[in-house]
């Protein structure tokens, strides 16, 4: 007897599995700060610059760029009172604690970013400025002291950029998703501004309090869904905003494509939860949808895959070769 769960998702976007890159994760050039990506620092009586970016944020050498936002012609000589922006991303801050809290097959880390790529296992530690990746038919799930967490699907690698709290209270995480899927469980975060991003080749991914899907195919195209609720992806110098049961797909170098709803998952026919033989399930038609992706799963919450493949709409797909109790 063979009991299985069948992950079904609503499919509009992700239309393929993206390839390994094996490119070591690295940020690409920083889009334009939104307002509340930023806080004000008023300058006082003998301020500079440079000292100003010393004493409170992650590099003295922002100084240039903190300029550039500010529009300051000298930026040795800053009158008292001035108003001075500076994104939050940059403040120094506390590291965040993460660990590992589920692994699947082959899933490593390579601290730091760079040196050598060590296995991974449940309860290990992983810090900011960290490269991961996951192989074929593995997973990896990583967890923040606050409870938000990211699953990596298979053949997938992502960095963690900066992962801090800063201004006693507020989190700031910085994520870069170079190849594969992930699917991320924010908490809602305190203030204005969105604290967590996924970054990719061709976007930038801004949430706060919510669960979304975000993947890379082996084109660079990002494709991002939304389950709960808001997510804003920036692309290009454009935005949108995305709400619960939305989602959008954005090619390197151009905006992101206007919101669309999201097609709700086919139904199986004929599913039950015991096989005496090679299960065999048919799904009915979604309108609009060209394909699906069907997982198998030992557990309800579909983290222990045993299958993930994508077949046709109005296809058939034959799950052999599970060991029996699977």
């Amino acid at each position: 007897m063979k009991r299985i769960f069948i992950i079904l998702i609503g499919f509009l976007l992700i239309s393929s599995l993206p390839s390994l890159c094996e490119a070591q994760v690295k940020a690409k050039s920083p889009s334009p700060h939104a307002k509340s990506d930023l806080i004000q620092f008023t300058a006082a009586k003998g301020d500079f610059l440079i000292n100003i970016c010393k004493q409170y944020l992650d590099s003295e050498n922002r100084w240039q760029e903190i300029a550039r936002i500010n529009r300051l012609k000298d930026p040795r000589k800053l009158q008292p009172g001035a108003k001075i922006a500076i994104p939050i991303v940059y403040l120094k801050g506390t590291p965040l604690e993460s660990k590992v809290t589920f692994v699947q097959g082959d899933a490593k880390a390579q601290p730091g970013g760079q040196g050598e790529w060590v296995s991974l296992k449940p309860g290990d530690l992983i810090s900011q400025k960290s490269n991961l990746k996951t192989g074929a038919e593995s997973a990896l799930e990583i967890t923040f002291e606050d409870g938000s967490s990211f699953f990596l699907r298979s053949d997938t690698q992502m960095g963690i950029l900066k992962a801090q709290k800063v201004l006693s209270s507020q989190t700031v995480r910085d994520l870069y998703l170079g190849a594969g899927r992930v699917l991320t469980t924010v908490k809602e975060a305190t203030g204005e501004a969105p604290r967590f991003k996924i970054r990719t080749p061709s976007a930038i991914a801004s949430v706060r309090g919510t669960e979304f899907r975000v993947a890379v195919d082996e084109s660079q195209k990002t494709y991002a869904e939304v389950m709960k609720s808001l997510v804003t992806v920036d692309g290009a110098n454009n935005s949108v905003d995305l709400a619960q049961g939305e989602g959008t797909m954005v090619k390197k170098g151009e905006p992101p494509l206007p919101p669309r709803k999201l097609l709700p998952p086919p139904a199986p026919a004929d599913l039950r939860s015991i096989f005496n033989s090679t299960p065999v399930i048919r799904f009915s038609a979604v309108e609009g949808a060209e394909s699906y992706r069907v997982m198998t799963a030992k557990d309800k919450e579909g983290k222990q895959l045993l299958r993930d493949k994508i077949i046709k709409a109005g296809d058939a797909i034959t799950i052999a070769g599970l060991a029996d109790g699977s």
